[in-house]
């Protein structure tokens, strides 16, 4: 029993460990998806992209009726590729119609296409569950 908690224990740690590794290559106009704490790159560009969390999540939860639609802010670190210095950044993100929220870098524009799960009525959302959808292009 604990030769296989043991074992366990460390194929987690292995898994967790390679998930950060490597930033995702991307391509200008290529639509991309990271979890909190990943990375992606696109080498074209000469930009790495790091999905650093969700700060606020006040978006209206489905099912329910609300007064204000609420939003969502997204940290991101903008960074030269290779380099671990960079700008961050907090993008608002009004109500469940996150593509209209973009930012222009560098000559290119990051859109937002979607930031998932939506809230739901009663369920919380750990901070790991975020996926933030998003497509670079040249402007």
């Amino acid at each position: 029993m604990i030769k296989y908690s043991l074992m366990l224990g460390l194929a987690t740690l292995l898994l967790m460990a390679t998930r950060c590794d490597k930033p995702q290559a991307i391509a200008p106009g290529e639509t991309f998806t990271l979890a909190p704490g990943q990375s992606a790159a696109c080498k074209d560009c000469k930009l790495a992209i790091t999905f650093k969390g969700v700060s606020e999540d006040s978006r209206c939860p489905t099912y329910t009726n609300c007064v204000w639609e609420g939003q969502a802010v997204v940290q991101l670190m903008l960074h030269a590729e290779n380099s671990d210095a960079g700008d961050m950044v907090n993008l608002t993100l009004r109500g469940p119609n996150t593509q209209k929220a973009s930012l222009s870098h560098r000559g290119y524009r990051l859109q937002v296409e979607a930031l998932d799960p939506y809230p739901e009525s009663g369920k919380k959302i750990a901070p790991t569950d975020y996926r933030l959808k998003m497509v670079l292009q040249k402007e």
